[in-house]
């Protein structure tokens, strides 16, 4: 996955790059809105930190001296898109972490065929989040925003593929359910004829014990 920076300094700054990054970060907004209720604090005031800045600049002459203003609401702006993307990223590599725990015992790979390589995606941007995190993040929206659209499309895919894997965990589970109904029957059968023969030993025994405690009886002698 090649790394995409995007730096801006005072000499190519001016308040159409702001408005632009300004724009980005709503639309990033709206992206993830569809997936989560809420929108994380830091990004609303990154954005706000933008509008702080945007205003002392307009305030001013508008002069080189004052572009220091924009390059700050710019950076500002560049975190807050950053910081959308990551709670996104966030987001999505815990669905698919429960995705891969609720689907352990079945064979994912006979529904979704590329899931393999899925999973490789998946961990070479959880390590690459990680890593980002601590150096600069600002500057790596635009890759942030790049692996956000591929967690997207998998876990649209883990999504659909759910209807056919609970198909087959339903059928596993009726599979082991009726494999120990019958280990269960087998052994019941097993142990009630053992059961039976055990009774019919013993009443052969009672038999014999009682043929032999009885006195015998023998005739008379003759006078």
């Amino acid at each position: 996955m090649p790394h995409q920076h995007f730096y801006v300094d005072q000499n190519s700054i001016d308040a159409n790059i702001v408005a632009e990054l300004y724009a980005q970060a709503e639309q990033a907004l709206k992206k993830i809105e569809r997936h989560l209720e809420a929108v994380s604090v830091p990004t609303l005031n990154q954005l706000r930190y933008a509008g702080c800045h945007l205003a002392r600049y307009l305030r001013s002459d508008g002069s080189n001296t004052n572009k220091d203003e924009l390059l700050k609401a710019a950076n500002h702006c560049k975190r807050a898109i950053y910081d959308v993307y990551e709670t996104g990223i966030s987001f999505f590599l815990l669905n698919l972490d429960k995705f891969k725990d609720d689907y352990k015992s079945v064979v994912i790979t006979d529904v979704m065929s590329d899931w393999i390589t899925d999973l490789e995606t998946i961990e070479s941007i959880r390590d690459r989040a990680s890593e980002t995190s601590r150096n600069n993040p600002g500057d790596h929206f635009r890759e942030f925003e790049e692996m956000f659209d591929q967690l997207k499309a998998i876990v649209k895919k883990a999504s659909i593929a759910r209807t056919e894997l609970n198909k087959q965990l339903k059928a596993q589970r009726r599979n082991s359910a009726i494999f120990w109904i019958t280990v269960l029957t087998f052994l019941f059968l097993i142990f009630g004829f053992q059961g039976i023969k055990f009774k019919g030993q013993s009443g052969n025994v009672k038999q014999g014990q009682a043929e032999i405690s009885s006195p015998s009886t023998s005739s008379n002698p003759t006078n």
